[in-house]
């Protein structure tokens, strides 16, 4: 409701309100309108940790594998390591392996770390768990999760290192 001193936009521009009474009721219109609408409810947006894909230092290969004991870089948005870590999960079997040490770099965009070189062969996802908002003055009270979509596969060992038959390797 406007009165005497308030203010409306007229034609996008702020003016007084004319010195007569002036009542408008726009919530009892726009009622009557919305009534025959559907509702469709707009979820706020998230913020947080994005991840774009990981390279196998080892093989030189992106979004294809890890080599166990070797040095992987992961690349994305707000994945700073802070308040949180890197897991490592195993597709088949649910066995999650988290990294919370061994970070050769810890980058907004880019970290750098070390594979377990304990990690068992098979088909891994990678997350990223932190409280990085992109500012370390104001992290996120809560952790938040982002996962690469994209299997990862570790090899067996004797593959990794092209093992020949009993563990015979010839000279060259």
């Amino acid at each position: 409701m406007l009165s005497r001193n308030s203010h409306f936009f007229l034609k996008n521009r702020l003016c007084d309100a004319p010195q007569g009474a002036l009542h408008a009721r726009p919530a009892r219109d726009l009622e009557a309108i919305a009534a025959g609408l559907p509702l469709v409810e707009v979820p706020p947006s998230q913020t947080g940790p994005a991840l774009f894909s990981i390279e196998d230092v080892t093989t030189a290969q992106a979004n294809i594998g890890l080599s166990p004991g070797g040095m992987a870089v992961l690349y994305g948005h707000h994945i700073r390591i802070e308040q949180g870590h890197i897991k490592l999960r195993n597709t088949a079997s649910g066995a999650e392996e988290v990294l919370q040490e061994n970070l050769a770099e810890n980058g907004a965009s880019k970290v750098i770390f070390l594979v377990p070189a304990t990690l068992a062969a098979g088909t891994y996802r990678v997350s990223v768990e932190t409280c990085y908002s992109g500012s370390s003055k104001y992290p996120y009270s809560e952790p938040r999760t982002a996962e690469l979509d994209i299997d990862l596969t570790v090899p067996c060992p004797q593959a990794a290192k092209g093992g020949g038959a009993g563990g015979v390797e010839r000279a060259l």
